[in-house]
């Protein structure tokens, strides 16, 4: 009997490490009428099924809102678009990892990023919710399409309606990441203008 204890205890030991560690549910849709928000690129179309969307937190969400994406930080495995049902323009998936005593996401605000299936297109929303250390497990859904405290940090002006077999749904669109020219650059063209100004003096001389 004492033995069948032991090994009781220590199965439910480890389904319980199994379970431990952060679980974010985040998507764009009501599974229950299946209404949505959704997500289109800058044309306006709904973005393809090999578009992503992942959770984390930016690090630098001032230098995100002009299109540097390099302080990134990920929760789990980002999802593919289509949301189990190869529908345009939707998504859903769970981010999952350990969020330790200490970590870097505690207190950060859960954020969407999503990437066009071309690369070139972004949309990063960022959630009233907040990241907690695992107690024994964090858990979380962030929806932009049903939670109110949303806020757009890149890309996030309204698309049009688009109909995916439900009705009409609204969308709201990804964003292209302007390049801003090198100080370099900005230094070649001065000298282009200079010379230029130089050249018509001297044809009206």
């Amino acid at each position: 009997m004492k033995n069948k204890l032991i090994t009781l205890f220590a199965v439910a030991s480890i389904a319980v490490a199994n379970v431990q560690g952060a679980s974010v549910g985040f998507s764009n849709f009501d599974s229950a009428n299946f209404n949505a928000l959704v997500i289109a690129d800058s044309s306006g179309s709904a973005l393809g099924l090999t578009s992503t969307a992942a959770i984390g937190y930016f690090s630098d969400a001032s230098a995100a809102s002009t299109g540097d994406f390099s302080s990134w930080n990920q929760l789990g495995s980002a999802a593919n678009f289509g949301a189990g049902n190869f529908i345009e323009g939707v998504y859903g998936g769970q981010g999952g990892g350990a969020i330790l005593a200490g970590s870097a996401f505690i207190g950060q605000n859960i954020t969407t990023f999503i990437t066009s299936a071309s690369g070139t297109e972004f949309l990063v929303a960022m959630s009233g919710l907040v990241f907690a250390a695992d107690a024994p497990t964090f858990f979380a859904d962030t929806n932009i399409f049903s939670d109110d405290g949303i806020s757009y940090v890149f890309g996030g002006s309204e698309g049009p309606e688009i109909n995916f077999g439900t009705g009409n749904q609204f969308s709201i669109k990804t964003a292209a990441v302007v390049a801003v020219p090198e100080p370099s650059t900005f230094a070649a063209l001065a000298g282009l203008c200079a010379l230029g100004a130089v050249m018509v003096r001297r044809r009206r001389a």
